[in-house]
């Protein structure tokens, strides 16, 4: 019941934290009696577990109870009658009780400890389960097929990438292609086709993934998602995640002038929840002010610009060209207007599951 209660507990306060991050999307869809529900579905397993525990820690209490109390009693009624027989004196009456009580504390250990070692093992048998898991999922996980090497002419190349789907399945097959610095490039092609899931690949998170990739060392590159991370502290940490390098207030004023975001300077030392303060089109501007703080050799963008109008797209874009003209640009999005800022075009085809340079 405790490792149970554990469970319900985690999954309860699971929910809230999840009903928070997305207050403002379950208030547009009206969905307040829907999760209401959630909520009382949940509380109520949780409720329910906790009654049961209560009664069983009454029937345990009584039993302990009992047990100490018969303890106390049991050595008078068995050695009275001697002592009513003058065969002892009162003193060794209490003598006999005393070294009774001692053996009956030494041997009552579990009887008194019972409620503690439950405890601890709902908490062992927890942890056990979290470790046995975690060997099956490495045990029958997917094997990493992917060979990866870094580049000295900063190139990304690819030889026989094939990325595969969780369940089963390839999303991408025999994807070889070469993609010179200085010459950004352009992701293309339907939703779902498998865009965003190259990024991951040549980021290293996707694990469903074997062949070659060769690029620069991950240090060099940088990747933008389409909803920028955003730590908890000050709107500085935000700026200058992940914190690996220190910018004066003059340039990063400067930088977040340039990315129409310079209003939000004065709040550089303020604390709060940015990700829910900024709207995501700030969140994105945000992003690439940190682009210009690091200035990579690489910087991969997952639809970066999606929340920002098109004037405001082509000025990130134009920024990028000005101030890092060393940096090379790999973009998915849809946008027409995109085209411009990129030199080549990656098509990946949804229905041949490939990838490959357009003209």
């Amino acid at each position: 019941m405790n490792f149970v209660q554990q469970r319900f507990e985690a999954d309860f306060r699971y929910s809230m934290v999840r009903l928070r991050d997305n207050a403002e999307s379950v208030a547009f869809y009206n969905g307040e009696t829907h999760e209401a529900g959630v909520f009382k579905k949940r509380f109520q397993a949780l409720l329910d577990n906790f009654w049961h525990i209560i009664e069983k820690e009454k029937q345990l209490t009584w039993l302990q109870s009992g047990y100490g109390q018969i303890a106390i009693i049991f050595p008078l009624v068995v050695a009275m009658p001697r002592f009513l027989a003058k065969e002892i004196t009162l003193g060794g009456l209490m003598q006999i009780s005393s070294a009774f009580g001692r053996v009956q504390d030494a041997l009552s250990y579990f009887v008194d400890m019972y409620s503690s070692i439950a405890e601890w093992q709902a908490v062992v048998e927890r942890l056990t389960g979290f470790a046995q898991h975690m060997q099956k999922v490495q045990a029958e996980g997917p094997q990493q097929a992917l060979a990866r090497e870094v580049t000295e002419d900063g190139s990304v190349t690819t030889r026989e990438l094939e990325i595969d789907l969780p369940q089963g399945g390839v999303l991408l097959a025999h994807v070889n292609v070469t993609l010179a610095a200085g010459e950004n490039v352009l992701v293309k092609g339907v939703s779902g086709s498998g865009k965003s899931t190259l990024l991951r690949a040549i980021a290293g998170i996707w694990p469903y993934v074997k062949g070659q990739l060769s690029m620069p060392a991950r240090d060099a590159v940088m990747f933008i998602p389409q909803k920028p991370y955003l730590p908890l502290g000050t709107l500085r940490d935000s700026v200058l995640y992940p914190g690996t390098r220190q910018v004066p207030d003059e340039a990063l004023r400067a930088l977040m002038d340039a990315c129409r975001i310079g209003y939000l300077a004065e709040k550089l030392d303020e604390e709060a929840d940015w990700s829910q303060t900024l709207s995501v089109g700030e969140q994105q501007r945000l992003a690439f002010v940190r682009a210009h703080i690091y200035a990579p050799q690489w910087l991969f963008l997952d639809e970066a610009t999606s929340a920002l109008d098109e004037a405001t797209e082509a000025r990130m874009y134009e920024l990028l060209a000005e101030r890092l003209p060393q940096t090379t640009l790999m973009s998915v999005g849809h946008r027409s207007t995109l085209t411009r800022f990129h030199a080549q075009t990656l098509f990946v085809d949804k229905e041949r599951h490939t990838a490959g340079l357009v003209e």
